[in-house]
């Protein structure tokens, strides 16, 4: 009998265990939003993991640092929130990223996993709070979302997002003859076109070049598309938040059949294995990149690199830019034709450079107070390849092994001071660029609301970024935040004198603030946005009258005066795609000034890169369409001649862009749109055909491989002989432009 009893007493115990372990666990989840650290981190192992598992602790000492600190507790932060459909319902299992800037990396991520009630949290992220990074959240028959850039903050930064189903997205790779090209690859990706993308889908077409992408949120993506034997193609596209997306059918042109063959050596001409050699021939516009390929050499050095093409569209050959790449090594550039068979490339070691300075605070007047905490980034051609998070007693830093350039920028932030930039710094092989003592003043608070709907609905998920205006190109975005449920914001770091508030929505046009002078330390408060439906542009392509089905007309929007008195460009490019009848329709544009313009490839285009655009300026006015009719213009004039420098040409430089412009009279002013668009290289002829009759200037660019496509840097030119550029109908005008190599931006 004592045995019934005592096993019955066993019983019981192990079922009040069971309920109280179960009680425990409802309780944390329900304390998620006023607690979200004390979550459990037994959430399904296969779908989500710790944030420990995905984070090393920086291993970073600063110059003349001993003992850096391996974890400091104040950047050990928190990030939480919702996952939910369109409908407000949560979404269980949605897996939850958050890695650092605007570009993904597998495996820098840190992963979880949202509960029955669709909430996730990250918590002690060793990340630095004055650096970008952002919230990715996906499942399974929804599209991923993004939270877009913001900056991790104290307290604990919550994050919700919405995930919705997004139409599909499909098309058709054919070549030339629009013939099926089968295992093509299609990339779908987010980011500018000038600086980092992250890729957010990839696939391979099927055997009838057919392609397809079965979820895709709304916003703004580039399509890369890319086939063995075939020139690759870029192009830009917005998914609108309802309705079906027309589909994006490529036709790819073929590539040569021209190739260069062989040999690496080091500087002691003995064989080098492992080298990558890419041969680069010029074919650059608004949305297609350069013809490249690309082989790594093999152990006896050799290298064959074949599909290029061998005459232009004048009968002369044309020309193939050789880079060679190994690490440990300096990179080498030289020019060939094609079908040269004894090329040789030799490689001499790499003596790197490195950037150091200090880091005080600026207050009160004292500049000697060290910064202990903060971060380092080095951008090249304004593209962001390396982040260094310091802590130091003496605010000292050194970033090592920089190969030699002439383009490096430098930003340098910390926690709730305002962000510092500086351009064009010069590493040299073998030394030590200082940049001195770098004082970072106190950064102002921004608070508000962002509205829509008759100033009464507040927007949850707007993307809200500081713009000091200026010429800073990609790196005005100094902060950034999303609004919360109440559509409430708080933008820290923001740097002393005059900013702008700048709010965007996908069911929205940008909304942009009026200027606010601000001044460090203080907190400003109230500064609400109202997003609002926008205006509309629309038209019909022709060329001579003729439809030209699946144009891209690109609208880039103007809004407020920079420092020089001109005006501001802002935001990306939008691209729109004419349907089968040549007309193209954009709604949700803020009000104010756009320039439209339209890329269409010249009747004589060939692997130069020659086109034809039609710019202006249209009026986008809320609540009505503008209509902007576009016609390539049948003009018969030409202008050719040579391209010179005065001065040796940076390394790195893969090629010229030369804009041909047409002067035209706005008022009592003057302003200028790009009629042609041209890619050649110094010392080399160029022309433009089919030109209208009028008065043209040129503009120029030094071209640059980066990660993602091709990056042009403006820099000042002069017709040679001086004078205005008069086209006449029918009739051949000569001019050199000469590269004086001042950077106009």
């Amino acid at each position: 009998m004592k045995k019934i009893i005592v096993f019955c007493g066993l019983i019981l115990l192990l079922a009040f265990l069971l309920w109280w372990q179960l009680a425990e666990l409802r309780r944390s989840d329900s304390n998620l939003a006023s607690n979200p650290s004390q979550v459990e981190k037994t959430v399904d192992r296969e779908a989500a993991r710790e944030p420990s598992q995905g984070y090393k602790p920086p291993e970073n000492p600063a110059h003349g640092e001993t003992n850096p600190r391996k974890e400091p507790a104040r950047y050990g932060v928190d990030v939480f929130g919702i996952v939910r459909d369109k409908a407000g319902s949560p979404i269980r299992g949605a897996e939850v990223k958050v890695f650092q800037g605007s570009d993904y990396h597998p495996g820098g991520e840190i992963i979880t996993a949202t509960l029955a009630d669709g909430t996730y949290s990250l918590t002690g992220l060793h990340f630095p709070s004055n650096s970008p990074y952002q919230v990715v959240a996906s499942a399974k028959g929804y599209a991923p979302a993004s939270s877009g850039l913001f900056f991790i903050s104290h307290p604990p930064k919550r994050i919700d997002l919405i995930l919705t189903g997004g139409p599909p997205l499909s098309g058709r790779v054919m070549n030339e003859s629009r013939r099926a090209i089968p295992g093509a690859t299609v990339e779908l990706l987010q980011g500018v076109w000038s600086g980092p993308m992250s890729r957010i889908d990839e696939t391979e077409t099927n055997a009838d070049g057919a392609y397809a992408f079965k979820h895709v949120s709304p916003g703004d993506y580039w399509f890369y598309v890319s086939a063995k034997g075939y020139i690759n193609q870029w192009r830009n596209i917005v998914i609108a938040p309802q309705g079906t997306q027309p589909a994006q059918h490529f036709l790819l042109e073929y590539a040569g059949k021209g190739y260069c063959s062989g040999v690496v050596l080091d500087e002691n001409d003995q064989p080098l294995e492992g080298v990558k050699v890419k041969g680069y021939q010029s074919y650059v516009s608004a949305l297609r990149a350069g013809f490249s390929r690309t082989c790594n050499s093999s152990a006896d050095g050799s290298f064959l690199l074949e599909g290029f093409v061998t005459k232009g569209s004048d009968g002369g050959k044309v020309p193939i830019k050789l880079k060679a790449t190994k690490e440990g090594y300096r990179e080498s550039e030289t020019t060939i034709f094609p079908d040269d068979k004894s090329v040789l490339i030799r490689l001499q070691k790499d003596l790197l450079g490195s950037i150091s300075g200090r880091v005080v605070e600026a207050v009160g007047g004292d500049s000697s107070k060290p910064v202990t905490e903060f971060q380092v980034e080095l951008f090249l051609l304004e593209t962001s390849f390396i982040s260094q998070h310091f802590q130091s007693t003496t605010g000292e830093f050194l970033i090592s092994d920089i190969s030699e350039s002439s383009f490096y920028d430098l930003r340098i932030s910390a926690p709730t001071l305002a962000p510092h930039f500086q351009k064009y710094l010069e590493v040299k092989s073998g030394e030590e660029t200082s940049v001195g003592s770098i004082r970072l003043s106190r950064g102002a608070i921004i608070t508000g609301k962002v509205r829509g709907k008759g100033k009464l609905e507040p927007l949850v998920g707007a993307k809200v970024y500081i713009d000091a205006g200026g010429a800073k190109k990609n790196l005005q975005i100094l902060t950034g935040t999303s609004t919360d449920k109440t559509g409430f914001y708080r933008l820290e770091g923001v740097p002393p004198g005059s900013n702008y508030v700048l709010a965007t929505h996908p069911d929205y046009a940008t909304t942009v603030s009026p200027k606010i002078e601000v001044e460090g330390g203080e907190e400003y408060s109230d500064i609400d946005l109202v997003l609002a439906n926008g205006g509309s542009i629309d038209g019909n392509i022709t060329d001579d009258g003729i439809p030209l089905a699946g144009q891209m007309v690109s609208i880039t929007p103007f809004s407020y005066p920079d420092p020089t008195g001109g005006k501001k460009i802002l935001g990306p490019r939008i691209s729109i795609q004419a349907d089968e009848n040549g007309y193209y329709h954009k709604d949700g544009l803020m009000p104010g000034p756009h320039l439209c313009f339209a890329y269409i490839p010249g009747r004589r285009a060939d692997v130069t890169g020659e086109a034809n655009t039609v710019s202006d300026f249209v009026e986008v006015v809320e609540g009505k369409t503008t209509r902007f009719d576009i016609d390539l213009c049948a003009g018969s004039g030409s202008v050719r001649g040579k391209v010179t420098s005065e001065a040796p040409i940076p390394p790195g430089t893969t090629g010229v862009s030369i804009q041909l412009r047409r002067n035209k009279a706005v008022g009592a002013n003057t302003t200028t749109t790009v009629a042609h668009i041209i890619s050649t290289s110094v010392g080399s002829s160029f022309s433009f055909h089919d030109v209208c009759p009028g008065e043209y200037t040129f503009e120029t660019s030094l071209l640059y491989d980066i990660p993602g496509g091709v990056r042009s840097q403006g820099v000042s030119c002069m017709p040679d002989p001086p004078g205005a550029l008069v086209v006449q109908a029918g009739k051949t005008t000569e001019r050199d432009v000469v590269l004086t190599l001042g950077y106009d931006y």
